[in-house]
């Protein structure tokens, strides 16, 4: 995470750097949905009677909520196009669920429940080609673009909900998994509308570097930003 931090600080003021010759600097912040899509991690139900009672198995594989906060340089290429570089920061990660239950005549006799979030921190440098056109004071536009970065290990909150063995109650063990790639890599589409200096923009992230364990990530971001206007 050491690493991590530097190289993102040196890749600050690389950035920063583009104030001189950028038409405007972007500062954005909002919500993530993301997931990882791995065959290590099935999504299943299985019923099946016993001599004890009806038993039920399932695993289900759901989208983790976080955030992302970043900022970038836009260059005008003419009034349909523009480049924009950036930095951002986000979390990725996803919930994995495990339930076991077994039923005899209406009662239940015994109940296991396993919650697993996987999360982890990345920083993307996103370059991104907005064609937009305007519309009176707002200006729609689309996004498409390459993104590449680092990301931190992945860490994992495991909860075990188990009343039926009480040595396992309402127990969560914080878990940190061996760093499976430092890098990541993907392709991003969105789209945006401008409103004066703000802005609202909705983007879908698809990774394209395997995760060794996890799989490739998606996810989904909803942003609010400002665009300071460095010169015309």
């Amino acid at each position: 995470m050491k690493t991590i931090k530097q190289l993102s600080i040196l890749l600050f003021f690389g950035l920063f750097t583009n104030t001189l010759h950028a038409q405007s600097l972007n500062v954005s912040g909002g919500f993530t949905s993301s997931i990882y899509k791995s065959t290590d991690f099935e999504e299943y139900t299985e019923t099946s009677n016993t001599v004890e009672g009806n038993y039920t198995e399932s695993a289900k594989i759901n989208r983790l909520e976080g955030f992302n906060a970043g900022l970038s340089f836009e260059f005008k290429l003419n009034k349909t196009f523009s480049l924009e570089p950036g930095l951002r920061y986000q979390t990725r990660g996803f919930k994995y669920n495990f339930m076991a239950d077994l039923v005899s005549g209406g009662t239940e006799l015994y109940t296991y429940n396993l919650d697993i979030t996987y999360k982890r921190k990345c920083i993307d440098l996103p370059l991104v080609l907005n064609a937009g056109t305007d519309l009176g004071n707002f200006r729609l536009y689309g996004r498409a673009g390459i993104y590449g970065g680092l990301q931190s290990t992945f860490h994992a909150r495991m909860i075990i909900n188990s009343p039926s063995e009480s040595i396992y109650s309402d127990e969560s063990r914080y878990l940190e998994e061996e760093l499976d790639a430092l890098f990541t890599a993907g392709y991003l589409l969105g789209v945006g509308v401008k409103y004066k200096g703000f802005y609202l923009e909705a983007n879908h992230n698809k990774g394209l570097l395997m995760s060794e364990d996890y799989g490739l990530s998606s996810d989904f971001s909803i942003n609010v930003g400002y665009k300071f206007q460095l010169r015309k």
